[in-house]
């Protein structure tokens, strides 16, 4: 099936994903569905890491360029902004960055009780996203040059 800019693609093409008036993502397709690709992010987005899978609308999808200066008709490519790691009102960087220490302090058992208590989640939900939180603020210690 051809994309609206009339391209087809295969499993393991390099495309660019992202609305024509937003940041593009670059990355790979893994999967091909009847109305979707699903895309493994190539590089960090954000606070999603490198590796992140993507469920794409087949018309956001375009093929990347060879190059990331190649100019892309319509396409703006834009880099995070960079803000200091101990930036406070950073929130997409303190939220996964408290998590984080939380989860590497440990939890009691009494502690998790009580979270699932006054969250209505699972223990296993909270491990889950304590781990998403370690996941994503790797990434910003690796975009900030501080992973080890």
């Amino acid at each position: 099936m051809k994309t609206m800019h009339g391209e087809t693609f295969n499993v393991g093409d390099e495309v660019v994903f992202g609305r024509s008036n937003g940041e593009q993502t670059l990355g790979v397709i893994v999967k091909i569905n009847p109305r979707t690709y699903k895309i493994r992010q190539e590089g960090s987005r954000g606070i999603r890491p490198d590796g992140t899978i993507w469920r794409v609308a087949k018309s956001l999808v375009r093929t990347a360029p060879d190059t990331l200066d190649a100019p892309l008709s319509g396409f703006k490519f834009r880099a995070p902004p960079v803000v200091p790691i101990n930036s406070l009102d950073a929130d997409r960087i303190q939220f996964p960055r408290l998590l984080a220490e939380i989860s590497a302090m440990g939890l009691t058992d009494e502690q998790y009780n009580t979270l699932c208590m006054s969250t209505g989640l699972h223990r296993r939900d909270i491990v889950h996203i304590l781990d998403r939180a370690d996941m994503a603020f790797e990434g910003i210690k690796r975009d900030h040059n501080l992973a080890p």
